[in-house]
């Protein structure tokens, strides 16, 4: 399934009174959070920003839960807003917030999601760091909500690729790019095997890459996603040690950032397995990566097409020994 294929059939609300040249583009994708009181809530904090010059792009994944009647709404009052619907759900929110961001017209990409609310003053305070700055990225920190009603305080570890690549420390509710960020960088990976941990990736590859980032020392925002049972860390069941070998790799780090790159991606095939073969070992370990991986979201989207690997039958006979033959692709 390449990602063009996921934009077919959208529809887009825009304004006839939209800013034509916004300062910033706040970028949204959202699913089926308004049954769980959030969406508005998150709506609500970007409307009400001390910086009011931006456009506000809410990219909806097929929700059925009555926020297509609520966005629709908002965006008829508020000129701000551009509001993108798809019938269908993708599952993959790195396609989504991709989608979102090709969108974009201003020179800064901010992202919020919809278990987020931002402070009033938190675009004011990430635009201003980022332009008393040479840097890429602007960072502030995010009050994270636990189910029992705790909360602590998330974004001010100190960030480095050494810390980065073992602990994701940038709270994705609490970013702003520069739009050239992702010429530079490439866009979110939008491969089913990162579906968890997408934005962490995005931040590890663009360090690794060179990307300059400066520290807002201040909560811009909360995050409720960890109280929520629909959230991607408590509904999406991964394989670490393929996921996290695959986000590492540094030998393909040059091929994937191009294959990611905004004239590139709508190419992008996000189930292709070929991608993820260098980091298995044998046929057992594939075989988990499909069944943990691949079968929940090829049951949940039974319209996808998905071609799986082929192997040679004397690899399978090898199942039927204590000593595995070593598999037909390379390995790092």
């Amino acid at each position: 399934m390449k990602v063009h294929q996921f934009l077919q059939g959208r529809t887009i609300q825009r304004h006839d009174q939209a800013p034509p040249s916004p300062r910033v583009s706040v970028v949204m994708p959202t699913y089926c959070r308004n049954g769980e009181g959030l969406l508005t809530r998150c709506i609500d904090s970007v409307l009400a920003q001390t910086l009011t010059d931006f456009e506000f792009i809410v990219v909806d994944d097929g929700s059925v839960d009555g926020s297509e009647g609520v966005v629709r709404a908002y965006a008829e009052r508020d000129p701000r807003i551009v509001y993108v619907r798809h019938a269908d759900n993708s599952g993959l929110p790195a396609v989504r917030t991709n989608e979102g961001i090709l969108l974009a017209r201003a020179p800064y990409v901010a992202f919020i999601f919809d278990d987020n609310v931002w402070r009033p003053d938190a675009l004011h305070q990430l635009v201003s760091a980022i332009e008393s700055e040479p840097a890429d990225v602007a960072r502030g920190n995010v009050e994270m909500v636990e189910p029992n009603g705790t909360s602590y305080e998330y974004g001010r570890w100190p960030l480095s690729i050494e810390l980065l690549q073992h602990l994701n420390t940038m709270p994705n509710g609490g970013i702003l790019c520069r739009r050239e960020f992702f010429d530079r960088f490439g866009l979110y990976d939008p491969h089913l095997i990162l579906r968890r941990i997408c934005d962490w990736d995005l931040w590890l590859r663009a360090l690794r890459g060179g990307a300059r980032y400066v520290h807002v020392d201040a909560v811009v925002g909360t995050e409720y996603g960890p109280s929520s049972p629909v959230s991607l860390g408590r509904s999406v069941d991964w394989v670490f040690s393929i996921t996290y070998a695959y986000m590492v790799c540094e030998r393909r780090l040059a091929e994937r950032t191009a294959a990611l790159l905004p004239g590139n991606i709508l190419d992008y095939d996000v189930l292709d397995p070929g991608r993820l073969l260098p980091y298995i070992r044998d046929v057992r370990e594939w075989d988990n990566v499909e069944k943990v991986v691949y079968r929940p979201f090829l049951h949940q989207h039974p319209n996808y097409t998905y071609e799986p690997p082929l192997f040679h039958n004397r690899l399978y006979d090898a199942e039927l020994t204590e000593n595995p033959l070593t598999p037909p692709w390379p390995v790092s």
